[in-house]
């Protein structure tokens, strides 16, 4: 038997006479199975006292169902000390020792412990608590390193500044914090700059693709275009964006075929096309343009980006090329 089994030994675990025992002090986990786990484990510690006729097993199994902490509990004796460490949730003597270390740091005055602020704590207690985590003591004091942001948004970097200050973040913190984002933003930059890549190259693949053997004088004429107005790669890149790199493509290839052809100088007209000032001379021009290969693509593809001018060039020249009746 764990426990003594004499009458006058047994009285000492019941709160009052007669059968049955009562929880013991300070037994506020497990109730009487702490009570019982603690004679099993051969403490001295007075637990809720197991009832008469109680006997090894019944207690063995009792301590059985303890946690690791509840039987470290087990074996202190009750009262308030034991309490405290319930409260507090040590669960070995090493959790203990610490405790009482870093008490006996903080009642000696240690600079390298901190007493967190309590929710009555005065407003120079909380900054002296702030100061000690390196808080600023107010936003002008987050000094951070720009160097590695591009473009530096000053709005921003203000706010964050007043964000920091007000939510308590150390500045060492913050400009970890300002770093990781502005990497996670040139992330973002990079996967959306190459995902647009991708579909400005659809996007031109497909007007060749439309354009078919006149592909490659259509894009000469783009750049004769780009040349002409002297468009710079930032203003392009904003025509790209804006109305996407197929269809500036295709713009710029006809801009540049008017500037080829004159059609953009001032007084250009049917009066500067000599094609079209006789009828033998729109002849010779309709046989010149069936025999070219580039505008029968033109003319007999729908889909090509100048067939309609490539129409209405040629009914132009049979137009000229019916004489006109005299008065």
């Amino acid at each position: 038997m764990f426990i003594d089994a004499r009458p006058g030994f047994r009285q000492i675990f019941r709160d009052g006479e007669g059968g049955g025992g009562g929880a013991a002090p300070g037994a506020g986990e497990g109730g009487g199975t702490l009570g019982a786990a603690a004679g099993a484990l051969g403490s001295g510690a007075a637990g809720a006292g197991a009832p008469a006729g109680t006997d090894a097993a019944a207690a063995a199994a009792a301590a059985a169902t303890l946690t690791p902490a509840q039987t470290f509990h087990a074996t202190l004796a009750p009262g308030a000390a034991r309490d405290l460490v319930v409260t507090k949730g040590y669960g070995n003597p090493d959790e203990i020792a610490n405790a009482y270390y870093n008490a006996n740091k903080i009642l000696g005055g240690a600079t390298d412990v901190l007493t967190i602020p309590g929710e009555k704590a005065t407003p120079e207690q909380i900054t002296a608590f702030r100061t000690k985590l390196g808080v600023p003591t107010d936003a002008a004091g987050y000094e951070f390193d720009l160097t590695k942001i591009k473009n530096v948004n000053e709005p921003m970097v203000e706010f964050g500044r007043k964000m920091f200050h007000e939510i308590g973040v150390p500045a060492k913190q913050a400009q970890r914090a300002l770093d990781m984002w502005e990497d996670f933003v040139g992330e973002q930059n990079r996967s959306m700059d190459a995902t647009a890549e991708t579909k400005n190259i659809a996007e031109v693949d497909a007007v060749k693709a439309k354009l078919g053997a006149g592909a490659e004088e259509f894009l000469a004429n783009g750049k004769r275009a780009v040349a002409a107005m002297g468009l710079s790669d930032e203003a392009l890149g904003r025509m790209e964006s804006a109305a996407g790199a197929g269809a500036i493509v295709e713009l710029l290839g006809i801009m540049g075929k008017g500037l080829r052809e004159g059609a953009f100088l001032p007084g250009a007209g049917a009066q500067q096309d000599e094609t079209l000032n006789s009828p033998e001379a729109a002849q010779a021009e309709i046989a010149k343009l069936q025999g070219s290969k580039e505008f029968q693509e033109k003319y007999n593809n729908a889909n090509h980006p100048e067939h309609a001018a490539a129409l209405k060039r040629m009914e132009q020249l049979f137009a000229a090329k019916v004489p006109k009746k005299a008065g």
